[in-house]
């Protein structure tokens, strides 16, 4: 700067000697009116930027901790017990220190099928990153760590996620326990004298050994040792007196390995109907080139407790026309060993599939495939249009409600165990799955994004000690949904705002997250929806400081990948 101050000086000089006088002063006058003008617009500019720069980091997102955080026990919540529950079930809170055994022993269990040359290479680049590794700074206040530890220590309530809408829900435990005691009726589960989990896991063993499966799998279907699984319930906030939907987990359980590779054999033998919807998009495929008549009703059938109604005997009667006798036994050994553990009790369930096995969903549409098919059959008047995805209908009736309701009673005269209730549209409208289906003026329909009204709008706090890449690639399911789901172009970007809303900050906050947000904008754009109108792009504030950008300014620091496969 100073060789250029000289020089321009300098310059200045030879100017001023070769020139007139008044010819020079003329000049001078203009050319410093001229620079005063442009660093007083400059500097509004750049005070005008400063000023938008704190508005908008000063911005956040209000949330509604009335929503997301549902107390429904005795027990009063503090300030920091709301706050730090308002972040969600998801929320990762960040480390005290470096957790150095557990990386140590993450990488040796995933290096040692690995040559040795290169796993020792491995180890030498982890033990350099793990010297230089500091633990991030706190995204929770002491308070909210303090609060954390109480709500531990009081086992007199219970911290539970809802069923849906991703609200965090506080009951009393008696309460909670109260209301699994309701749900386990003697009718539909049985309870066991003693845990028969080895029986079960040697059993499964045994049948896995001597069916046709490939040796290999077998090797990975087969299971040294097991755990129960487990029963909980997740409160339905949106219903009245919340009951709670049983879920058991049933990772880790005798049969899950199996069951999980049961599913992949019966998935391609369903969805060959021309009623199967696979998903919303498919839906919205299937429904938008329909043509309504003004007598036609919107319907949707909803079957009461599909899992546990399930009839196993027909099921696997139905399977048996499909498979060889080796596998049909594997399949009603799954489905015949449905049991849980509850409050150190084992329970096993009488008949119907359990809800948490990765191939009750499957069984539950293969047999409501066949059902469907017998209703249709024989019912006496057709609907116009039969779509279901598991246990949910969406129909139009054409043949007026009083038929409606005779058709209804059709359906629950099938099966003495499949029980269906019926839902009407509502001033044109009718929701169907996360789809809001709505009568046109033209005869079609229209349709958009439906939300329960207990939904949270909740996703991933940006606080959260997650990798900053699993931030930055969470919206993009959501965005790419809303013009999917939203039959205009006004309420899709709406949509698509809603969901980047709470963790939205504006672009100006890290280089690195501007990038990967321009892929959507486009998408979005090239839907057709013009570029006026913005969508805000995700940044989260904590990023891991041992984390290294791959952006071109500091490229040369990017660590050296190494191939693990």
């Amino acid at each position: 700067m100073a060789n250029l101050d000289n020089n321009l000086l300098t310059l200045n000089l030879k100017l001023a000697n070769s020139m007139h006088n008044e010819d020079w002063d003329k000049i001078d006058r203009l050319s410093c009116g001229t620079m005063e003008a442009t660093r007083d617009s400059a500097t509004r500019r750049q005070i005008k930027k400063f000023n938008d720069l704190l508005t908008k980091s000063s911005e956040s997102p209000s949330t509604d901790l009335s929503r997301t955080v549902v107390n429904l026990s005795q027990r009063k919540l503090s300030a920091e017990e709301t706050s730090i529950l308002s972040k969600g079930g998801n929320f990762a809170i960040t480390p005290d220190s470096v957790p150095f055994e557990d990386i140590i022993a993450n990488i040796e269990s995933g290096i040692r099928n690995l040559q040795a040359d290169v796993a020792k290479e491995i180890r030498t680049e982890s033990a350099r990153i793990l010297r230089r590794a500091k633990p991030p700074k706190s995204n929770v206040s002491s308070k909210e760590k303090r609060a954390i530890r109480d709500l531990n220590k009081d086992i007199s309530v219970i911290v539970l996620p809802a069923d849906k809408g991703n609200a965090t829900v506080v009951l009393n435990t008696v309460d909670y326990e109260k209301k699994i005691g309701d749900l386990l009726d003697p009718k539909t589960y049985k309870k066991l004298q003693q845990d028969p989990t080895y029986r079960i896991l040697k059993k499964t063993n045994t049948l896995i050994k001597k069916s046709s499966i490939e040796p290999e799998i077998q090797r990975k279907l087969s299971n040294l040792e097991a755990l129960p699984p487990r029963l909980y319930g997740l409160p339905k906030i949106h219903k009245e007196a919340v009951p709670l939907r049983p879920i058991v987990s049933a990772i880790g359980s005798p049969t899950y390995h199996l069951a999980k590779h049961l599913t992949k054999l019966l998935e391609p033998l369903i969805g060959r109907t021309a009623s199967h919807i696979k998903d919303s998009t498919q839906f919205i495929q299937k429904i938008k080139n329909i043509t309504l008549s003004p007598k036609d009703i919107l319907v949707s059938f909803d079957v009461v407790s599909l899992f546990t109604m399930v009839p196993v005997k027909e099921t696997l009667d139905l399977i048996s026309a499909r498979f060889r006798n080796d596998v049909t036994e594997l399949f009603q050994h799954c489905l015949t060993t449905t049991y849980f553990q509850w409050n150190k009790e084992f329970y096993e369930q009488v008949d119907g599939v359990a809800m948490g096995s990765p191939l009750s969903p499957v069984i539950a549409n293969f047999f409501m495939e066949k059902f469907e098919q017998q209703a249709l059959n024989t019912a006496q008047k057709k609907p116009k249009c039969w779509f279901r995805y598991v246990d949910d209908t969406f129909v139009i009736w054409s043949h007026g409600e009083k038929e409606l309701q005779i058709f209804l009673a059709h359906l629950n005269s099938i099966n003495n165990k499949i029980k269906f209730t019926m839902e009407t549209e509502k001033d044109g409208r009718l929701a169907f799955l996360d789809v809001q289906v709505e009568r046109r003026p033209n005869g079609k329909l229209g349709h958009k994004v439906y939300r329960k009204p207990t939904h949270t709008e909740r996703y991933l706090n940006k606080l959260s000690n997650h990798h900053p890449r699993q931030k930055m690639g969470l919206p993009f399911g959501p965005i790419s949904s809303p013009p999917i789901l939203s039959s205009t172009p006004k309420t899709s970007i709406a949509l698509t705002n809603t969901y980047l809303r709470d963790a939205a900050v504006k672009p100006h906050d890290t280089h690195w997250a501007r990038e990967p947000y321009k892929k959507p904008k486009k998408k979005i754009f090239k839907r057709g929806y013009y570029s006026g109108k913005q969508v805000s792009c995700i940044s989260p504030h904590n990023s891991p400081q041992d984390y290294t950008s791959t952006t071109k300014r500091n490229r040369r620091t990017r660590p050296r990948k190494i191939n693990l496969a």
